[in-house]
């Protein structure tokens, strides 16, 4: 029993690292980023608002291939003890 606790408590703080992680290394070029084209007066702001949505989208795609092994391991768990 307890080391199912600790291999659970392991796989959550795993899950909290690789998450927050790169969250916060991707915030901190994306905030700045997002800042500069919103007050940018040119004509390519749009472009550049759609460009930094892109680059989000496709960081949040890799993020989520990264953390999702952990996430299947415990879908597995969950439809294993329902059946």
């Amino acid at each position: 029993m307890k080391s199912s606790i600790k291999t659970t408590m392991v796989d959550r703080v795993k899950y909290s690292v690789i998450f927050w992680g790169i969250t916060i290394i991707a915030g901190v070029y994306f905030i700045p980023a997002v800042i500069l084209a919103y007050l940018n007066p040119f004509w390519f702001r749009d472009s550049a608002m759609f460009g930094l949505q892109r680059q989000v989208r496709a960081m949040s795609k890799w993020r989520g291939l990264q953390i999702k092994p952990i996430i299947d391991k415990y879908l597995a768990f969950q439809i294993l003890k329902n059946s």
